[in-house]
């Protein structure tokens, strides 16, 4: 019985030590992106919707945390959103002021320039837990 009840003693404790872990990692949210698909080339033509060389294939989004300046930094990362979509969800981010910037792909693989870049202070919100109830002293 003596074993058993040492087992049940460390299985506890490693479920502490997980905990602590899980939980000191800092991640204070997502950022929800938006953007609005270009209709017209850099001539004030219209972009054609069918597929053709000059039609938009995606739109890149990359972030990253602000340099002191509020300019742009380096990139953390990078995702394609395929068209027609003007939204994507960046997972999972530090504290931190973030840096974000999107510039749209055509079918030739041809880049626009970079949209200007807008960046979203994120901090974890850490609330303070109730107390303990029912203490006692037998």
């Amino acid at each position: 019985m003596k074993r058993f009840a040492n087992w049940k003693y460390r299985i506890r404790w490693f479920a502490v030590l997980v905990m602590a872990c899980v939980t000191s990692i800092a991640l204070a949210g997502d950022l929800t992106v938006t953007w609005v698909n270009a209709t017209q080339d850099t001539t004030g033509v219209a972009l054609p919707t069918d597929g053709s060389a000059q039609a938009l294939k995606s739109t890149l989004v990359s972030w990253g945390v602000c340099n002191a300046d509020g300019t742009f930094p380096s990139v953390a990362d990078t995702v394609t959103v395929l068209m027609p979509a003007t939204t994507t969800k960046i997972l999972a981010l530090a504290d931190g002021k973030w840096c974000v910037r999107a510039r749209h792909q055509n079918n030739a693989l041809v880049l626009s320039n970079w949209s200007a870049t807008v960046s979203k202070v994120l901090a974890t919100v850490v609330v303070k837990p109730k107390p303990p109830s029912a203490v006692a002293v037998p």
